[in-house]
């Protein structure tokens, strides 16, 4: 998604716009879609999984 093209997260924090969006990349995923056809949100969705606060 072109949105998110340079961002590194949706907030500097994980806001509420991060948490609205996660539950809808884990069923795209379990879904056994690709993420790789989608390289800013995959790395969004890497960001947050891997975020250690």
């Amino acid at each position: 998604m072109r949105r998110f093209r340079g961002w590194s997260i949706l907030s500097v924090i994980v806001s509420i716009a991060d948490t609205a969006v996660w539950p809808m990349v884990l069923r795209f995923r379990r879904r056994k879609g690709d993420l790789n056809d989608f390289p800013d949100v995959r790395r969004w969705y890497l960001q947050i999984a891997t975020d250690n606060r």
